[in-house]
């Protein structure tokens, strides 16, 4: 069975957009890893709620252990990006190359291109440009060279405006629902897990003629 791995921008956004396609790989038999880019640190400031950026570092990476145990996660890492601030060089590339070498990947996993959110973008980038020069020979102390030839990308805040690949995941909604409900800290303003369900319902009804399903732009990866 293949390895996957998903680079997850924030705590929670690996179970919105594509806990289903998780929980169904590891089901089937397969390895998964999620990476979390950044370190969750931007703190609380709803008004009677504030938080400190170390505490909700701690909230945040205690909610993300519930949800992967539920997802049925083998491995995580954490890059400690800074929240919110995301950007693409020279070093944020590499330390994505090294977890694809660390976790030598079939398939990847990183939000579309297009998603409404700078640290999503910016994943994309970093996590595609990652991708083929982790297969190159050079840069030894990032670990053995790896080709992935896929990669996939999932909708959290914007949805895909055309999918050219459908993931059934109807048996294991309930799985994804109940590892975004994990995240309380993130639902106490916003009811994502609905929102994430309802569009997996869209995504099944109105693209892959299934119940529920997780949409998705897949392309296959050629090394430079």
């Amino acid at each position: 069975m293949s390895n996957i791995l998903v680079f997850s921008p924030h705590f929670d956004d690996e179970s919105i957009g594509c806990g289903g396609a998780i929980a169904r790989h590891v089901a089937e038999g397969g390895y998964a890893a999620v990476i979390f880019m950044t370190r969750g640190d931007t703190g609380n400031t709803t008004p009677g709620k504030e938080i400190t950026p170390e505490e909700n570092e701690k909230i945040r990476k205690r909610e993300a252990d519930a949800a992967l145990k539920i997802l049925g996660v083998q491995a995580r890492d954490y890059l400690d990006l800074p929240d919110g601030f995301m950007q693409w060089s020279p070093e944020t590339v590499k330390k994505a190359a090294a977890m694809i070498r660390k976790h030598r990947p079939d398939v990847i996993y990183a939000p579309h291109a297009d998603d409404a959110h700078n640290d999503h973008k910016a994943t994309w980038k970093i996590v595609s440009d990652a991708i083929p020069r982790a297969a190159w020979s050079a840069f030894p102390d990032l670990g053995e060279p790896w080709y992935c030839p896929e990669i996939r990308g999932y909708e959290v805040w914007q949805p895909i405006s055309t999918p050219n690949f459908y993931i059934n995941i109807t048996d294991y909604i309930e799985t994804k629902s109940q590892a975004i409900l994990q995240y309380s800290s993130q639902l106490a303003d916003q009811i994502y897990n609905e929102a994430a369900l309802g569009l997996n319902r869209y995504r099944g009804a109105m693209g892959a003629g299934v119940k529920y399903a997780e949409a998705f732009i897949r392309q296959k990866v050629e090394t430079i």
